[in-house]
């Protein structure tokens, strides 16, 4: 079995079972940038990871990818080791897997260089081999996959369920896959028949039953079974989530509900998805917090705002980004 990782003894992290989230098994960690290097705090800004490597993205499932000394390295915060890598594209741990890529030969000269994709668990075993020309996340116990220039859906064995056999395509969600054929987007079920036929523009995953589409520029939400539940009359659409998706209309954005009635006055310059009761939403150049009501319950003096999760929310300041809890007081205070 090809193995292109070994394990480190564990340099960065440092907790306690309290930061490990009750249930789920896995801990709640923040990426941190302080003198240009990144770390990572806990749920109460308490760091447990120094600030020393060249970069870090988000947690998933208690594990980060990372850069230390140009190279791709996992730091697994549930085990308390990190893994470094020789891959030469890595992703993040979705269903307990990570897609990877190695390198299969040296490249010409000005050239590319030639790779595969293939999985790997926790400890940087393959679980499957690299045999792809890209690879997708896991998601609903299916991965998107390219092999021969088209696209298919592969299972937790590296079996196909789906051959390869359309232009592009999304990740499962709710049951449903977007896919590309000639030039348009329709939807699959899990055996890769196509339920909703490809009429769309533009498509995006199932969330709380519907899928926001667009077709000639104007932007309207689908049901599992292709019914148009909320009409193509929207300049641009997000995601429902919460039971209210962030639309547009002209220049200012707001909410509708699921029956697609304006429930927030489009008063935004822009407007992100609800999470834990609250959307990040921008006045002018400044965010701040919205709730239901559309009401500011963290009045708007960020650069930029995520949405929240787990309690804390990521928050920019100038270059310096920080974490504040739901009454909007720092956890971190902005740094760089």
């Amino acid at each position: 079995m090809v193995r292109s990782a070994i394990f480190l003894s564990l340099f960065l992290c440092s907790f306690g079972q309290e930061s490990i989230e009750k249930g789920s098994g896995f801990p709640q960690f923040y990426p941190i940038k302080v003198n240009n290097r990144y770390g990572a705090i806990d749920s109460s800004g308490k760091v447990v990871i120094k600030p020393n490597l060249d970069y870090l993205e988000e947690f998933f499932e208690g594990i980060a990818l990372g850069r230390l000394n140009n190279q791709w390295i996992y730091v697994d915060c549930v085990n308390e080791v990190s893994l470094n890598t020789k891959f030469l594209m890595a992703g993040k741990f979705s269903e307990r897997k990570a897609r990877v890529a190695l390198q299969t030969q040296e490249p010409d000269s000005g050239a590319n260089p030639n790779f595969q994709w293939g999985y790997i668990d926790r400890s940087g075993k393959f679980l499957i081999r690299p045999q792809f020309e890209f690879a997708g996340d896991f998601s609903e116990g299916k991965a998107l996959v390219r092999k021969g220039g088209r696209i298919g859906y592969i299972d937790t064995l590296g079996n196909f369920i789906i051959s390869p056999q359309f232009d592009g395509g999304l990740n499962f969600s709710q049951g449903r896959a977007a896919v590309w054929v000639r030039g348009k987007i329709g939807y699959i079920d899990t055996t890769g028949k196509v339920i909703i036929p490809p009429k769309f523009d533009f498509a995006w995953d199932f969330q709380e039953g519907k899928a926001r589409v667009a077709v000639k520029e104007k932007w309207g939400f689908i049901d599992l079974n292709g019914r148009m539940v909320v009409k193509l009359k929207f300049d641009e659409a997000l995601d429902f989530s919460e039971g209210l998706a962030p639309v547009r209309i002209k220049e200012k954005w707001g909410f509708i509900n699921e029956r697609g009635k304006l429930v927030i006055k489009p008063n935004f310059s822009y407007a992100l998805p609800f999470a834990e009761g609250l959307a990040p939403v921008a006045v002018d150049t400044v965010w701040g917090y919205i709730d239901k009501t559309g009401s500011f319950a963290i009045e708007p003096r960020f650069h930029s705002a995520s949405p929240f999760k787990k309690g804390r929310a990521k928050v920019q300041i100038g270059n310096k980004f920080g974490y504040i809890d739901r009454e909007g007081k720092y956890i971190w205070q902005p740094s760089e």
